[in-house]
């Protein structure tokens, strides 16, 4: 019997024990203030100020390296003004930076600008100014531009310019454009993979 009260002493022994151990004992000041619960902070930067867009300063900087000629300054503004016009649905000024930059030669440029004449964005819509750009940057070996013209052509009245349309689509699907290679096979003419059937001459008896 004895015994059993000591197990039975034990196993409340063992029990106070455990609920000592699950008790947080860390000191609490008397009157001390319930600590506040702590949010993280988010600053919100301005467009102007985020490291992703450049300031109004180094815009103008640019626009005079720009007026004074440079290829690269050019190529930037219309990069930047092209990003900042499909935020404000406003591509005038876009127009105006990538038009120097074509003109200086810069294909991505004459790309984006033959789309903008294109589609009518920050310029009166313009099929052929479109289709001018687009020629120069094909001149480039331009895959985008290939495709752009290509489809231009295509859907042209003159069979001289759809068969110069479906040569372009191919260029740009033989390049690896995707966008090309599936506008050939919805009109049903992607090219099947070559095979040679040269025909060997008979063996002449001896």
């Amino acid at each position: 019997m004895n015994g059993r009260l000591r197990i039975i002493a034990l196993l409340v022994l063992s029990a106070s024990l455990a609920l000592v151990w699950f008790k947080d004992d860390s000191p609490v000041e008397e009157n001390a203030a319930p600590q506040a619960h702590t949010e993280a902070r988010v600053e919100i930067i301005p467009i102007e100020r985020a490291d992703t867009a450049p300031s109004a300063n180094s815009r103008e900087k640019l626009a005079q390296e720009a007026m004074r000629g440079n290829a690269g300054a050019r190529k930037k503004l219309c990069e930047q003004w092209l990003g900042i016009a499909a935020v404000v649905h406003d591509y005038r000024e876009a127009v105006a930076w990538c038009l120097l930059a074509a003109q200086s030669g810069d294909v991505q440029a004459q790309v984006e600008l033959a789309r903008l004449y294109q589609l009518g964005n920050g310029v009166a819509a313009d099929a052929q100014e479109a289709m001018k750009w687009y020629e120069l940057a094909v001149l480039q070996d331009n895959e985008q531009a290939m495709y752009m013209l290509g489809r231009m052509l295509v859907a042209s009245d003159s069979s001289a310019d759809q068969a110069r349309g479906m040569a372009l689509l191919q260029q740009a699907a033989a390049k690896g454009h995707r966008n090309a290679k599936w506008e050939l096979q919805k009109l049903g003419t992607a090219e099947e993979p070559h095979h040679d059937q040269t025909l060997l001459a008979p063996a002449r008896e001896p």
